[in-house]
């Protein structure tokens, strides 16, 4: 057998030639096939936003409370890392190599974006020099160790 007068391997039909029983044998995707739905806006007037309930403590002040704001700890925790960190004249990035975690944590921690585990809670007490209750203590702000 001559391989220059081999025989051409057959080819498929083209697409063209092909006939569909339905749509989804068709190589194009469906959206090419539907027609558009129409947008229909909603005529409902959104919620009011919901205000986290407040209790005055002594002195006047209003304090947010555990069972009045969801998020109360983590909020609170990101606010007293910050506070420490700034006291020990630490940068975000020495302290995510203090605690072994990326800076960009850190960053999110103090931003309240993050929903910490015990042991990063730890890493951070230990990298601060603190003990891991002091980050969750709602009278730190007052204490004047952490005055810059």
């Amino acid at each position: 057998m001559n391989p220059f007068t081999a025989a051409a391997p057959k080819q498929s039909p083209s697409l063209s030639a092909r006939v569909y029983q339905n749509e989804t044998q068709s190589p194009w995707p469906l959206s090419l096939h539907r027609q558009s739905i129409p947008v229909v806006k909603s005529t409902l007037a959104p919620k009011p936003a919901r205000q986290a309930k407040r209790h005055v403590v002594a002195g006047g002040r209003q304090h947010k409370s555990i069972q009045t704001e969801p998020l109360f700890l983590q909020h609170l925790f990101a606010t007293n890392v910050r506070l420490v960190r700034r006291a020990r004249n630490i940068s975000q990035e020495e302290l995510a190599h203090l605690a072994s975690l990326d800076r960009t944590y850190i960053s999110s921690v103090e931003r309240r974006l993050r929903n910490l585990s015990i042991q990063n809670i730890q890493r951070l007490a230990v990298a601060l020099q603190v003990d891991p209750r002091e980050l969750l203590d709602p009278a730190l702000s007052d204490d004047p160790r952490f005055h810059s």
